[in-house]
């Protein structure tokens, strides 16, 4: 187990983590990759898991919470699409809060990149009842239970993003001349120049829906310059 606190407490963030929890090696494997959100007094906003928690099934399960582990919210608590749909999986959790909407996301990473197998929900904290402490610190875990074959797992990558707030008439800057900016909507993502940007989506946005016939996508600021937009046509 360890924990880092973060340079500042943030309202408004991102967390991705990439993590690995290989639970076939052996049907009687059990254990768990956690990540958990703190505040400044140490106490659980949220969490991020990946676990096998079955003794005699290859099962992974998949679980992203707002609040602690009494009186949280399961933004997303499922095993996918079917009991074996995350085994052995490298992918990200991810976990966004804006005020008090949060977005939770659990997809499996390609071998030859992108994603697939997702799991996406949105959540609003109407009674705010989880979304008024400031995140100030991440603590990581991996865990076996009791004497069951450990499986292997690890956590990759790790990173938090910062929400800035803007006023109504100042838009953020996400690219820059020369960037190359690609949106895919059958697997909800976005990359800049390759890496994985889905971060950049506003969170009450939806993805360009081009329908047949002529489309019009609008570029804002509309002063930015030359935008050269290409697509590809869906196989039927």
């Amino acid at each position: 187990m360890a924990r880092k606190s973060l340079k500042e407490p943030l309202q408004d963030f991102t967390i991705e983590a990439i993590v690995e929890c290989w639970n076939q090696n052996s049907a009687k494997s059990m254990g768990r990759v956690e990540i958990y959100l703190l505040d400044v007094n140490s106490d659980v906003i949220g969490k991020m898991t990946m676990a096998e928690v079955h003794v005699n099934v290859a099962s992974n399960y998949g679980e992203i919470r707002a609040g602690n582990i009494n009186e949280g919210h399961h933004i997303i608590s499922t095993t996918g699409d079917s009991p074996w749909t995350w085994n052995d999986f490298t992918g990200r959790l991810r976990i966004t809060r804006v005020g008090n909407f949060w977005v939770a996301d659990i997809a499996r990473i390609l071998e030859k990149g992108g994603y697939d197998s997702e799991s996406y929900r949105e959540y609003f904290d109407v009674d705010e009842r989880y979304s008024k402490n400031q995140l100030a610190q991440i603590m990581v875990h991996i865990g076996g239970w009791k004497e069951a074959p450990n499986l292997n797992a690890s956590i990759n990558d790790l990173k938090v993003w910062k929400y800035n707030k803007t006023t109504t008439l100042e838009a953020p800057y996400i690219v820059r001349k020369g960037d190359v900016v690609e949106i895919d909507t059958a697997d909800a993502s976005i990359k800049i120049n390759g890496k994985d940007a889905i971060y950049t989506k506003d969170l009450f946005g939806d993805f360009i829906n081009i329908e047949k016939g002529t489309n019009q996508i609008e570029i804002f600021p509309s002063d930015i310059g030359q935008v050269e937009v290409t697509y590809r046509e869906r196989y039927l």
